[in-house]
């Protein structure tokens, strides 16, 4: 090989490309993978499960022009496989090195953890061997979760609906929001009372919270026992028993993790964990700065460790004295805690420099990529300064001998990292307590005010809250976070609701069916034990396949034990939720079950229906106005109810299925769906442009989505065909313009497709005279006639599908 070859860097995102070629210089050519070039196949288990688990790794359809790319440029070269710092990035580098290795002349392994040109100078330093624990590590996660996927999934096709899918992770994260759901949905408010009372204090007064009642606890009172404390205080003064001050100190928040980044960027930005990664992604690979080219901001982004480098801590040190003085820098750095489960395999999500202040790269970054950086930047800074110094003081006032009251301040000394990180919402407010509040002071009660309160169920997750609780269950990594949770959004198990995760039906009768059916296989405990295995592996502490092991073969005999026809059957019934809905003909209360389009109520007993499109997505996403359900069916006069169809939102008759009647909905009313393309939904009521009913029937008129845009037809189509068109006008607008009424019995045509060519068929009217009636033997003859002519003209398109079909099969194979 000549000396003057450059050496080959390849790396997973090309938006790295740029940054590493402006550092490395001409001696090295970089290319990119796109994240993974293997996988198991799509189709098919790929895991020999005769042979220890091996798994079918394949070039992953549309990527065969990446590997041949990769293979050209790397013949006869030296190699540097510099993909994610992770065990993902580990197993991307050694199945892009299995496939480039009859190529390349040497291969290496080299990892960095933010793109710099010193950390990056240093990682090609330092090339390394790949390191095959992490790799085992990474194929045990991926076949385990193959397994669970392909083994268990078939048997909730069986079950309750086809093409849904189970998941050896994602599961146990869809058990925890439906058991959350679960206890939301059996809780019984109860109501307890707290007492404040106001006492006079000099020319000011006091406000305080009643502690003690005979002695106990008294935060939540019972309903019998407010009014008695109002009437054995009321007309009497206080007496303070003791007044306590003390400085307290409030440390900093540690540097962010991945977990930690997910929750701050959802609770002060309003951020999904999938749009943060995302987000974050971009900062860490780089960024263009005017003059600089791309720059990477932050360090690597998925990490569970606090942990900072000695010279990231002495950068932070001397950036804090600089701008905000020495007396906010700690007299020792200060060094954090990571959990014992952690990996610890990276540093805490930080800045690359800290000096590059968040205003001084803002206009240049998007509105997202600014936040997330300047809440990432405060963070670590505010991590290594001085701790914030408050002076707390208490007083305990005592009304007569039952009852004792309590009145907090307090006061910031010295403001620390708060200067920089500002202050939590839960911190505590209000200043000093006034200065005639001494021991033995007697004071007047000015008044006694009893407040009634309710006991709340817990909160629904968010997705970070839910992160947040798998990651203090040790379920899942940094790295699966927002696969995970995103995962459960794309299979509709769970939906975001007023920014919280709440199961749909389907996603309760999947964890329903699973929880009841393998409950050691979704268990918590058993899932994080899984995790622990893995982290075992990677620091080459066991044998991935005996991990596999342990989950296939119990996992195995379920299986065969679930598949007889009595088992599914009982399987069947099992998964369906009981309601509290009563069966229309007067039967105990429904079930609920997932159809083709969604969740419905059905009557074991009688066999009938109720649709739930309302819960679909478990709330509506608009009432339904009650005029519309108010008018009866036009049929047999019963109900009408919303439902949700294939082709969105509409009232169907109660009576179904002895009547079918139904009546859209206008287009701006929706019943709630979990797919927002489905809503076929206008922003204009007839009453907008002054309609005021049908110009045919003067029934009212529904909002329609057109191929031509929108327009209003009558609500009692196809019995009245009455249309009022409208369009913009200059102001964006919409108006009426002019009816075009149709009659009850007008001409109507309708087209029917014959291949390529339309017929249509006129009705004879007043104006239309009737076509005289073909002889059978004349239509015979015509047919005859015209079927070679037909084929000659049309001869051409067959070879041309011919040959376009010829040509994909051949790139397909190629």
């Amino acid at each position: 090989m000549s000396n003057t070859s450059p050496t080959i860097i390849i790396v997973e995102s090309p938006t790295k490309v740029k940054s590493l070629e402006k550092y490395l210089g001409s001696g090295y050519k970089t290319y990119a993978s796109v994240g993974h070039i293997r996988d198991l196949p799509s189709t098919g288990l790929g895991v020999d499960l005769k042979n220890l688990f091996t798994p079918d790794y394949q070039v992953i359809p549309g990527k065969e022009k990446i590997v041949n790319e990769l293979r050209k440029a790397t013949n006869g070269k030296n190699v540097l496989l510099a993909t994610d710092p992770d065990r993902e990035g580990e197993a991307i580098a050694w199945h892009i090195a299995e496939l480039i290795q009859d190529k390349a002349l040497s291969l290496a392994r080299v990892e960095f953890e933010e793109i710099t040109k010193s950390a990056i100078l240093n990682a090609i330093k330092h090339p390394r061997e790949i390191d095959l624990n992490r790799v085992d590590a990474q194929q045990a996660r991926r076949v385990l979760d193959r397994l669970v996927g392909y083994l268990v999934s078939p048997l909730l096709w069986k079950t309750i609906k086809t093409g849904i899918s189970a998941g050896r992770v994602q599961s146990v994260a869809l058990r925890l929001v439906c058991e959350r759901e679960e206890e939301i949905l059996a809780f019984i408010p109860e109501e307890y009372w707290n007492v404040e009372a106001i006492f006079a204090v000099g020319t000011g007064e006091v406000k305080t919270k009643l502690v003690t009642w005979d002695g106990e606890k008294a935060e939540r009172l019972p309903a019998v026992t407010a009014p008695l404390v109002v009437e054995y205080c009321e007309g009497h003064t206080g007496k303070v028993l003791k007044v306590e001050t003390k400085s307290v100190k409030k440390t900093p928040p540690p540097p962010f993790t991945t977990s930690t980044l997910q929750q701050a960027a959802s609770s002060k930005m309003g951020f999904g964990v999938r749009r943060t990664m995302t987000v974050a992604q971009q900062l860490y690979e780089g960024v263009e700065l005017p003059g600089e080219g791309p720059v990477g901001l932050i360090t690597y982004m998925r990490t569970d460790s606090v942990r900072l480098a000695s010279e990231a801590v002495s950068a932070l040190r001397t950036q804090i004295q600089n701008s905000y003085g020495k007396e906010y820098v700690p007299e020792h750095p200060r060094q954090y805690k990571t959990k014992s489960d952690a990996q610890d395999a990276h540093e805490a999500v930080r800045p690359t420099d800290p000096s590059r202040h968040p205003n001084d790269v803002r206009e240049h970054l998007t509105n997202e990529q600014a936040k997330l950086y300047d809440i990432i930047w405060r963070r670590t800074m505010a991590s290594q300064m001085e701790a914030a110094r408050f002076e707390r003081q208490s007083a305990d006032i005592a009304v007569r001998d039952r009852a004792v009251f309590r009145a907090n301040g307090q006061r910031l000394l010295f403001d620390g990292f708060l200067k920089l990180y500002g202050r939590d919402d839960e911190e505590e407010e209000g200043g000093l307590l006034p200065d005639g509040l001494l021991e033995k002071a007697i004071l007047p009660l000015l008044q006694i005010i009893p407040s009634q309160h309710f006991t709340e169920p817990p909160a629904r997750f968010s997705e970070a809250t839910l992160v947040k609780e798998l990651d203090e269950l040790g379920i899942g990594r940094p790295s699966t976070y927002a696969s995970i949770v995103q995962t459960l959004l794309d299979r509709e198990y769970a939906l975001r609701y007023e920014k919280k995760l709440q199961p749909t039906p389907l996603g309760r009768v999947v964890n329903r069916l699973l929880v009841g059916e393998f409950p050691d296989l979704f268990d918590v405990e058993y899932t994080a034990k899984m995790e622990s295995e893995l982290d075992e592996i990677a620091e080459g502490k066991g044998e991935w396949q005996n991990v596999i092991g342990e989950l296939y073969r119990p996992l195995e005999k379920k299986l065969a034990s679930a598949q007889t026809p009595e088992h599914l059957k009982t399987l069947r019934d099992a998964a369906f939720l009981p309601s509290t809905e009563v069966c229309p003909n007067g039967h105990p209360a429904m079930q609920l079950r997932i159809g083709r389009f969604g969740a419905y109520l059905r009557c074991s007993e009688c066999s009938a229906t109720k649709n739930l499109s309302s819960i679909a997505n478990g709330a509506a996403a608009a009432e339904v106005p009650e005029e519309l359900l108010s008018e009866p069916c036009e049929k047999c006069g019963s109900k009408m109810v919303a439902r949700q169809g294939k082709f969105g939102a509409f009232l169907g008759c109660s009576n179904y299925p002895k009547c079918d009647n139904i009546r859209r909905l206008p287009s701006n009313v929706t019943v709630g769906t979990t797919d927002e393309k489905k809503k076929r939904t206008i922003d204009v009521t007839p009453e907008d442009v002054g309609i005021t009913g049908c110009p045919v029937c003067g029934l009212p008129m529904a909002a329609r989505l057109g191929r031509f845009g929108p327009f209003f037809s009558c609500s009692t189509y196809p019995k009245c065909n009455g249309i009022v068109n409208i369009r913009k006008d200059k102001t964006g607008a919409y108006k009426a313009v002019t009816p075009r009424p149709k009659e009850p019995g007008s001409e109507k045509s309708t087209h029917k497709k014959t291949g390529t060519t339309k017929k249509s068929t006129v009705k004879p009217t007043a104006k239309t005279p009737a076509k005289p009636a073909v002889k059978p033997a004349v239509k015979k003859a015509v047919k005859a006639t015209a079927k070679p002519a037909t084929k000659a003209k049309s001869s051409s398109k067959p070879a041309t599908k011919q040959a376009t079909s010829l040509k994909r099969a051949a790139k397909r194979s190629s």
